[in-house]
């Protein structure tokens, strides 16, 4: 038996935003408005968020701290204003980070103490007792469908690690998907933010726990980054291209929610806690050296894949399926994305601590095991 959450509104299309007034009317009568520190503000898209909150008579105090991994500090401070402030309803504005800040100061809202408190650190970890405040997500890069899962990433620095506050209820009450809200990313945002949405795909697809429904929106969105991504960031005012990554961002979500992840987002999670890289761009460079070493292990899936990027259905399905590592290579070379880590010079004396912090689920649902010694191998070739 399967079972899919989904938000309780979903609202997408062109000007979907000016429906945001309205929408928070129904939750509540003042908003909480979560965003990063500069980019809503400077391309004006806060104050018309702010704007359509007025015209519907909903107020609104922003907290516009979030940055790149977004620390326990941050989401304590931000909930701590909404608090302060009365707030009756969260809107989260962004990209991953703000929106995972969003739905975790949601929790606090309701929910008494620090967030880490209901991080997945372990037995001792407290259970969201109390239904979390109603938010509304509104993405404005295409890559991390946060509006649509049922977690939020935290940067715990005390463990140098990112770890996920995680219940059904963190699944946001309502989202929009307004392609003209991308249009303003920068070119290596965009391009990050894709190949994360294409991970996010591949994996719940090709992995153990996969199920129809989701294989076939996962497909689907595949399809729509194939098709939309080169030419979106050459000319990110193209508002179909803009509209077709949101929705395959949005049908990540749904599949890494409901299907789980793979090897790429287990050996790329450390990578944010330890070093404050950015969670996309590992994904995108793990990507294809991983398809590599899978692909013989899920030959059908692979093939179908290939045929999602463009290749052949022709070809053999065997064929199509081992050049999937090469399509996915291009697709980052295309978008400006480096072949690997060396650029940043990690230390190889971390390659244990990584591959011991990467354990966990989304190994499990790989369609292939590996050994620490074969990752510490991948790793030491990439860093």
């Amino acid at each position: 038996m399967y079972q899919i959450t989904w938000n309780r509104k979903l609202i997408y299309g062109p000007a979907s935003l000016e429906k945001v007034g309205e929408l928070a009317a129904s939750f509540g009568r003042k908003a909480l408005l979560v965003t990063g520190r500069n980019s809503a503000r400077q391309s004006g898209i806060l104050g018309k968020v702010q704007g359509f909150l007025d015209s519907s008579k909903v107020s609104s105090v922003v907290f516009n701290q979030v940055s790149v991994n977004p620390s326990v500090k941050i989401v304590d401070e931000c909930a701590s204003l909404g608090k302060e402030n009365n707030c009756d309803v969260v809107i989260g504005l962004g990209g991953g980070s703000s929106l995972d800040t969003a739905k975790a100061a949601s929790v606090l809202m309701t929910n008494p103490g620090s967030i880490k408190r209901y991080l997945e650190t372990g037995a001792a970890r407290e259970k969201i007792k109390t239904p979390c405040l109603a938010m509304i997500a509104i993405p404005t890069t295409a890559g991390t469908g946060s509006e649509i899962t049922k977690n939020a990433v935290i940067n715990d620095p005390e463990q140098s690690m990112k770890v996920s506050v995680r219940d059904d209820r963190l699944v946001p009450k309502a989202a929009i998907l307004d392609p003209s809200l991308l249009s303003t990313a920068p070119k290596n945002i965009i391009a990050a933010a894709a190949m994360d949405a294409l991970t996010q795909l591949m994996e719940p697809f090709t992995g153990k726990n996969s199920q129809p429904v989701i294989d076939t929106l996962a497909l689907d969105g595949i399809k729509k980054i194939n098709d939309n991504i080169i030419g979106f960031y050459q000319d990110p005012s193209d508002r179909k291209a803009g509209m077709d990554l949101l929705l395959a961002s949005y049908y990540s979500g749904l599949a890494l929610a409901h299907s789980g992840l793979g090897a790429v987002h287990a050996l790329s999670r450390p990578f944010g806690g330890l070093y404050g890289l950015g969670h996309g761009l590992v994904c995108a460079i793990l990507l294809p050296y991983i398809t590599e070493l899978n692909c013989h292990f899920n030959i059908k899936k692979y093939a179908e894949i290939g045929i999602a990027l463009g290749l052949d259905e022709k070809l053999p399905e065997k064929a199509r399926a081992q050049m999937v590592p090469e399509r996915i290579f291009t697709l980052n070379q295309n978008l400006g994305i480096p072949s690997d880590l060396k650029q940043f010079h990690l230390p190889e004396k971390d390659a244990d601590r990584i591959i011991q912090d990467s354990q966990g689920s989304s190994l499990k649902n790989n369609p292939r095991e590996f050994t620490r010694e074969e990752m510490k191998e991948l790793l030491l070739r990439l860093i």
